[in-house]
């Protein structure tokens, strides 16, 4: 297993080498010079030869991406054009509050997920099986900016249960989780319809098994045959789509967090893009690419606890 992960990681380099040359030549393709947006009106011609210059924009471009890459190797993901601070010192600041949101997204997402899932699977053709997947296709159907205003609207500025935008106190967990539901719910709906979907469809193949009807014969409890013996062989493509879910939670914080007005990593990209700031966009999709790959291995091994039958060489 030992071996399998570090061929894994070194499997990786490839995949994040093309992610951050696909995102250095795309944000510097964009219109728009950085320098002449943070100088604005004031901007004459010799102030942005000089200020580009300090900020070394003024080398090719091939220079700029081969310096990227030699700090990305000694761990420097260069200094804020906007900011004039290290990104990383950024990102470092701004990372818990995107985890907290996505990986919360995720636990609703499949909390509430599986459920609806199993017991869409244990009642096909219910009324309940119905319900569940026409919510299910809401949920997917649902634009997470749509949702958002939606939920603001509702709980934050009708019911006043909510606060309407921000984070709260990271120091005060009580005032952070309140900060947290609206934002969470926002882009966890959506998981959830997909996680439901999938369980129901994985159950009902696993229910129909033979080894099922067996249990089912030796007079197993319903739930024991149903949770331990059924759900844990269907784990595996909900584990795949949970997974998966995580990085499209990721992707869907970039919106939230721009509803929302939190501080996180999506906010920040949506910042750094309208002032074409290169490098805090650069090292923040790196670090959105490494979190999304390190998420697929321990997926995969996650697959080997649920099924001894899988070995990894």
């Amino acid at each position: 297993m030992l071996q399998y992960i570090a061929r894994r990681l070194i499997q990786t380099i490839p995949t994040v080498l093309l992610v951050t040359t696909f995102v250095f030549l795309i944000i510097h393709l964009v219109p728009g010079d950085p320098v002449e947006m943070i100088l604005g009106d004031y901007a004459t011609p010799d102030s942005i030869v000089a200020m580009r210059g300090a900020l070394g924009l003024d080398r090719p471009l091939g220079t700029q991406y081969v310096s990227f890459l030699t700090g990305l190797i000694h761990g420097d993901l260069g200094t804020s054009i906007r900011t004039q601070r290290p990104v990383m010192a950024e990102i470092r600041q701004r990372f818990p509050y995107s985890m907290m949101l996505a990986f919360g997204a995720v636990a609703v997402s499949t909390v509430l997920g599986v459920p609806v899932g199993v017991l869409s699977a244990t009642r096909p053709g219910s009324w309940q099986d119905t319900i569940s997947m026409v919510g299910a296709l809401i949920g997917v159907s649902m634009p997470t900016f749509w949702l958002g205003l939606m939920l603001l609207f509702l709980f934050a500025m009708k019911l006043s249960w909510f606060p309407v935008i921000g984070a709260g106190d990271i120091g005060n967990i009580p005032d952070t989780l309140q900060h947290l539901v609206l934002p969470v719910l926002a882009i966890g709906l959506s998981g959830m319809a997909l996680t439901a979907r999938m369980t129901r469809s994985t159950m009902l193949e696993v229910l129909g098994q033979d080894y099922i009807r067996t249990a089912r014969s030796k007079g197993l409890a319903k739930t024991i045959v149903i949770y331990k013996h059924a759900l844990r062989n269907a784990a595996i493509p909900v584990v795949t789509v949970v997974g998966m879910n995580i990085g499209h939670l990721l992707g869907g914080a970039v919106l939230a967090e721009t509803v929302f007005a939190r501080p996180g990593l999506g906010k920040m990209v949506v910042d750094a893009i309208l002032a074409r700031d290169y490098p805090m966009v650069q090292g923040a999709v790196f670090i959105i690419a490494m979190v999304f790959i390190l998420v697929n291995l321990l997926v995969d091994v996650t697959y080997a606890a649920l099924d001894p039958r899988i070995h990894y060489n």
